[in-house]
C-alpha cells in the first residue's frame, strides 16, 4: 500500500526548503499543477486517507528522496512507486507519472544519489544507492509505457494521454540516462543500460549510436534475447533453443 502514516508524513518532509534540489528538479515540483494529477489513491496532493492512513502529498515526497535522513529518503522513495502500482498490482502509467520520470531523470547526476539508503523490497540489511533506483523506475516506466506498442491489440488500443505525455518524453529521459552507461557501479551500469534499451524506442532516437554505446553489455552472457522491435529485453526459455550470441539488431 503505498501511504505514509501521519507520523512517516510529518518527517517525509525535507528539513532544508526546495532549494536544496537540483534546479530542474525542483523547477519540476514547482512548476507542476500537481492538483489536477492523479495516482493509484486519488489525487497527487491533498489524497483522502486510504485504509485509514494518510497518504502523503507527491511534492513532498519527492522533496525527500534527497532528505539527508536514508530512512526518510527510502520511504518516500517507495511511497512514490507504489502510487503506480494499480490495483491488480501491475505498474501503470497514471496522470502523475510523466512529471515524476522528469523529476527523477534530473536527480540522477546529483552526487547525493550514490549514497546508500535502505531498501524497502530487500531482506533485511539490504541498502541500495538512490540513484540506481531512480534508473531502475525509469526503465519500469518506460516498458509500461511501450506496453501498447510491442502489443497493439485488433484493433489497436491508442495510448492513454498519460502514456502519450511519458512516450514523447524519451529522448529527454535517455539523454539524462545515457550519462550513466558507464557507470563504475555494476548494478547501477546494468540499470542503466536496461532504462536506456527500454527508452531507445522512439523514433527520433538514433539506434546506431545507442547500440554502439550499450552492445559490450548486450553481449554479455546476461541470458537475454533482444525484441528487433525496440531493444526491448525480453526472458529467453534456453533449454528451447534458437538462441544466437549477438542481440538481433
Amino acid at each position: 500500500m503505498a501511504t505514509v502514516t501521519s507520523s512517516e508524513h510529518d518527517t517525509a518532509r525535507p528539513a532544508a526548503d526546495l532549494s536544496v534540489l537540483p534546479p530542474a528538479a525542483a523547477e519540476v515540483v514547482d512548476t507542476t499543477d500537481w492538483a489536477a494529477l492523479r495516482h493509484v489513491f486519488g489525487p497527487a496532493v491533498d489524497c483522502p486517507p486510504h485504509d485509514g492512513e494518510q497518504v502523503a502529498d507527491i511534492p513532498d515526497l519527492l522533496r525527500a528522496f534527497l532528505h539527508p535522513d536514508a530512512r526518510t529518503a527510502a520511504r518516500a522513495l517507495d511511497a512514490v512507486t507504489r502510487c503506480a502500482v494499480d490495483e491488480g498490482g501491475d505498474l501503470a502509467i497514471f496522470p502523475f507519472v510523466p512529471p515524476v520520470a522528469r523529476f527523477a531523470a534530473a536527480l540522477l547526476d546529483d552526487p547525493r544519489t550514490l549514497r546508500r539508503i535502505p531498501h524497502p523490497q530487500g531482506p533485511p540489511g539490504a541498502d541500495q544507492a538512490p540513484r540506481t533506483a531512480l534508473l531502475a523506475l525509469l526503465a519500469d516506466f518506460a516498458a509500461e509505457a511501450a506496453w501498447h506498442e510491442l502489443h497493439p491489440g485488433n484493433p489497436p488500443h491508442p495510448p492513454t494521454p498519460a502514456q502519450a505525455e511519458f512516450l514523447a518524453l524519451r529522448p529527454a529521459l535517455l539523454q539524462a540516462v545515457a550519462r550513466h552507461l558507464n557507470a563504475p557501479e555494476p548494478h547501477a551500469r546494468e540499470t542503466a543500460v536496461l532504462a536506456a534499451v527500454m527508452l531507445g524506442r522512439h523514433p527520433t532516437v538514433n539506434r546506431d549510436y545507442l547500440v554502439s554505446q550499450v552492445h559490450g553489455f548486450l553481449t554479455e552472457d546476461d541470458h537475454r534475447a533482444y525484441d528487433t522491435r525496440g531493444l526491448i529485453p525480453e526472458p529467453v526459455d534456453w533449454d528451447a533453443g534458437g538462441c544466437t550470441d549477438d542481440p538481433p539488431f
